[in-house]
């Protein structure tokens, strides 16, 4: 009886040229390893190329926060800066004294606020004249007299800021401050005289 041959003794025993149909493709299997090996090799290369552009670009976005954040303290710090500034700077640059602007407060609440006043008050007045029916009360007049205390008004918000008096030092002025006004806009003529002589 004939000794079971071993698998190895046939495939040393089969020609280099035939297969089994069940064998896999070693050699095949090879070939690709073999193809593949120069893309395995190429792509450490491409690897590192990609990683060197997003390092470059995460330093790119990195350099630009770190801008961005120093422009924000700068501006931060100008801002605590100028909010540490005494108060007599402050209005020093603005041009208008405090004293001033409290006269210019106080005179334009008086004669703007005045007339306001008026105006609203006899809406009021005349509806109480009507709904008792105490006399006779045209229409046209409560409005016309509504629309002159409110024109009064706004003309006291000019005559107001013109008849205070516009130096730190000196005296309020008077009561009316007539005086103050014609001063002041004496000024304030010569100055828009010149700013229209500078323009042409």
């Amino acid at each position: 009886m004939a000794s079971p041959i071993n698998s190895n003794d046939r495939s040393q025993a089969r020609p280099s040229g035939e297969r089994l149909p069940f064998e896999p493709r070693r050699s095949q299997k090879k070939s690709e390893r073999a193809s593949a090996s120069p893309e395995s090799a190429k792509s450490p290369q491409s690897d590192s190329a990609k990683s060197g552009s997003s390092k470059s670009d995460s330093s790119k976005r990195a350099d630009a926060k770190a801008a961005k954040v120093q422009a924000a303290k700068e501006k931060l710090a100008k801002m605590q800066k100028r909010s540490a500034e005494p108060a007599r700077n402050r209005q020093g640059k603005s041009g208008v004294p405090e004293v001033v602007s409290r006269r210019m407060v106080r005179r334009m609440a008086i004669l703007s606020g005045t007339p306001m006043a008026l105006g609203v008050a006899i809406f009021f007045v005349s509806y109480y004249i009507v709904s008792r029916d105490l006399f006779e009360l045209p229409t046209i007049a409560v409005l016309f007299v509504s629309l002159g205390c409110f024109g009064l008004s706004v003309l006291g918000l000019t005559y107001g800021v013109l008849s205070a008096s516009w130096e730190e030092t000196s005296e309020p002025g008077s009561f009316l401050g007539w005086s103050e006004f014609r001063l002041n806009f004496g000024r304030a003529r010569s100055s828009w005289q010149g700013s229209k002589s500078a323009k042409s």
